[in-house]
This record gives C-alpha cells, sequence and structure tokens, in this order.
C-alpha cells in the first residue's frame, strides 16, 4: 500500500440457479456480481477517499455534469472510472486483487447431475469473470509512463488458455517460488501450538499434538517446494479448539479414529454433487478410489490447465487443484507433463475421500458416515452389499463371488 492503491475484489462464491428474481438464471447471476463489485468499489473509495476527491474536481475543471464515480447498472464502467481516478488524477499505480476467480463457476458445475446443464451453467458463471478479466488486461497494457498497473488472481482451478480475453497472464502455480506460500511450515505450526494452543515448549504434551496434527493436516507437497506444508486453515481451528476439545483426550491411543468428525473441517470437504461429478466417469473413478487407499501412489497427467468439458479426461489435474492429491514427497516434484506421481496428503483428507466416495456409490452418505463413526459388522456389510450392488457393471472393477472385490 506504501507503492500502490490496492483495490480488493472478492468475486461472489455460490452460483444459485433457484435464487429469486426475474429472468434468466444467467441474468439474475450478472445483476448479482455487478452489485457485490460495486459494493467492493464503494468500499474501496470509503477507505481512500482522494480518489472519489480528484473525481470530482476533474470534473468540474472539464466543466462536465456531475457523474458517479459508481455505475449503479455497470460495475465494469465503475471499476474503469477507478482506474482513471488513480491513474490519470492522482499519478499513481493502481494494483488489483482478486479472490475466489471461479468459485461460483465451479459451483455452478456440480450443481446439478446433469453434465450439460452443469457445463452451461459454469459458462454463465465464468462469463460474469470476463469483462472483469478483459478490464484486468486491458489496465495493466494500459499502464505507462512510469506507471505499473498490476493485479494479482487466486482460484481454485486454472483458466483455459483458450480464452484469448485473458491469455497475457503469468500462472504461478507450478511456479518453485511460491511452492510454501500458501500453507504452515512445521516452524509456523510449533509456534501457533505454543502461542495459541498455549501448549507449553519441550514437552511431552507438545510432542504428541505435533504427532496428530501432522498426520492429519501435514503433507502438502507443491512443485519444487522445500518441505510439505500444512493446511492452514484447519491447523488454526484445531489450535483455538485445543483446550477446550482435544487436551483431555490428545493421549487416547484412538484419539484420530474416534475425533475424526471434529478434526475435519465440513467447510473443505468436498460436496456430494462433486464427488457425483468425479465419479462420472470411469478414470475419474478409478483415479479417486485408488487415491482413497492409503500410502497409495498414482501416476499420471498432470496440465497446468485444463478445460473444464473434459474434466473427466484430467482426472489427476482436478484432484490436484481441489487439494486432494499432492506430490508424495519434496524429491519428486518435477512436473513431467505425462508422468507424476500424486498421493492423498493425509489422514484427515484421505478418510473424508473415503467416506464421500464410498457414500456416493453406495447411494447413502448415512450409511457410510454411521459407519465411520461407529465402526461395526452389520453396517459394514450394508456398505458392501451395496457397492457389491454398485460395481457390478462398473467398468474399472471386477468381482469374484460376493465376497471379493478387486481392481483391475
Amino acid at each position: 500500500q506504501n507503492s500502490f492503491y490496492v483495490l480488493r475484489l472478492v468475486l461472489p462464491k455460490v452460483y444459485e440457479p433457484d435464487a429469486p428474481g426475474d429472468g434468466d438464471e444467467g441474468i439474475r447471476f450478472m445483476a448479482i456480481f455487478r452489485d457485490e463489485i460495486n459494493d467492493q468499489v464503494r468500499q474501496f473509495l470509503s477507505q481512500n477517499r482522494d480518489v472519489s476527491r480528484v473525481w470530482k474536481d476533474a470534473l468540474s475543471v472539464l466543466d462536465e455534469p456531475p457523474s458517479p464515480i459508481i455505475n449503479a447498472e455497470n460495475c465494469m464502467q465503475s471499476l474503469r472510472n477507478v482506474e482513471t481516478a488513480v491513474n490519470g488524477y492522482l499519478d499513481a499505480p493502481l494494483m488489483v486483487l482478486v479472490d475466489e476467480a471461479d468459485r461460483a463457476a465451479m459451483t455452478a458445475l456440480t450443481s446439478t447431475d446433469d453434465v450439460a446443464l452443469g457445463q452451461k451453467r459454469h459458462a454463465n458463471a465464468m462469463g460474469a469473470s470476463r469483462a472483469l478479466f478483459g478490464w484486468l488486461k486491458d489496465m495493466r497494457l494500459r499502464s505507462g509512463g512510469g506507471l505499473f498497473n498490476r493485479y494479482f488472481v487466486t482460484g481454485i482451478t486454472p483458466i483455459a488458455p483458450t480464452d484469448s480475453i485473458f491469455n497475457g497472464y503469468t500462472s504461478l502455480t507450478f511456479d518453485p517460488n511460491f511452492a510454501n506460500m500458501l500453507g504452515l511450515t512445521e516452524s509456523d505450526v510449533e509456534t501457533l501450538l505454543s502461542h495459541v494452543a498455549k501448549i507449553p515448549q519441550e514437552t511431552t504434551e507438545l510432542t504428541r499434538v505435533l504427532d496428530v496434527v501432522r498426520s492429519c493436516y501435514n503433507g502438502y507437497v507443491f512443485n519444487g517446494a522445500k518441505e510439505a506444508v500444512y493446511n492452514p486453515q484447519v491447523v488454526i481451528r484445531f489450535a483455538e479448539n485445543y483446550q477446550t476439545l482435544f487436551r483431555s483426550v490428545i493421549f487416547d491411543q484412538d484419539f484420530v479414529d474416534r475425533s475424526l468428525y471434529v478434526l475435519t473441517d465440513d467447510r473443505q470437504e468436498l460436496s456430494e454433487r462433486q464427488v457425483r461429478l468425479i465419479t462420472r466417469g470411469t478414470e475419474l473413478a478409478g483415479a479417486l478410489l485408488a487415491s482413497s487407499k492409503e500410502n497409495a501412489v498414482v501416476r499420471g497427467e498432470l496440465p497446468e490447465r485444463f478445460e473444464v468439458d473434459t474434466i473427466e479426461d484430467q482426472p489427476l489435474s482436478y484432484l490436484y487443484h481441489l487439494g486432494v492429491l499432492t506430490f508424495p514427497s519434496t524429491s519428486n516434484t518435477t512436473i513431467v507433463p505425462d508422468s507424476v506421481s500424486l498421493c492423498v496428503p493425509n489422514i484427515v483428507t484421505n478418510r473424508m475421500l473415503a467416506a464421500k466416495f464410498v457414500g456416493v456409490l453406495a447411494g447413502e452418505f448415512g450409511i457410510s458416515r454411521r459407519f465411520l463413526k461407529d465402526p461395526n459388522v452389520e453396517t459394514l456389510v450394508e456398505v458392501l452389499k451395496k457397492l457389491l450392488k454398485k460395481f457390478k457393471e462398473s467398468p474399472c472393477m471386477s468381482l469374484g463371488d460376493e465376497n471379493e472385490i478387486s481392481m483391475n
């Protein structure tokens, strides 16, 4: 902020096809998108009152009629007005930070079991962002004369390179310089457990907690990483709740198994529809099932970008970007497009993945959840019967007698 005026934009997170409103669902989403962008421009102006001031002063000097910097009907005009005020009137550069770039689009893709309809909704959601991406590209190109506008976009999935409106960006997803940026290191976690969870350093308690947290939340290895990193959201949540939820039972031998659903952050779980999307195709289903086996390593392609309409042909890429798969070690992180090794990073992800997968295949999430929460023979038999019935016509499985299942 010492060098730039910083405009933060968080794009809509949810695509709601059944939301109230007039007209086509794509038009409704465009209206939601417009209003949210304008709200965030309004927040930017409240934090940078000199931008609004120079806008009004410039219109006065030009003897033009008063025109608000925020255009209620066109959020892109609002953004262009901000750019004009910052670059043209304040003679300063603009940095735009965009988060959740594809959250609504991926929600739209998994909003239905109908493949074509899901892709149409995805296109509707991404369509609302196209003008924004185009403005970002042009904003950077327009900067000059000592002014260098910048943007930084984060999301879950890589944007397809075939979309020419936003083809001038540099992808940092596989850049080794950023491999450890988005996770917590071992040292970070030790500090967090000491200061937030209030665990004394160099004690048996801290050693035990580190073992638990490492097995549950560590293991994320990105391209060129020097060490595996921890999922920051769930580690922070664990530390904040340690004294009230976990301290009294942390030394129990079966602590992780019994506390699985407390240790899991349901906001980061795969949704039922996401798993249905994954299991629609043979390749995705096979990769997911193979991955859910503990300590399993799967091999295949990991392109830097993929197309939504070919997601079923690029299972490892989709699962990698969802955070379900990662590199197995820091010594094996070289990207070779047609040959990479990936694995599930930790126990919590593995159990969550297996539970959701079994739940979808069995047709009832309730049965698999009941079994994982309270393992017993009767519930296991019920789950397996449903799996046997489901797998009878699956091309990625073969059945022997009724008591045997094996992978092809």
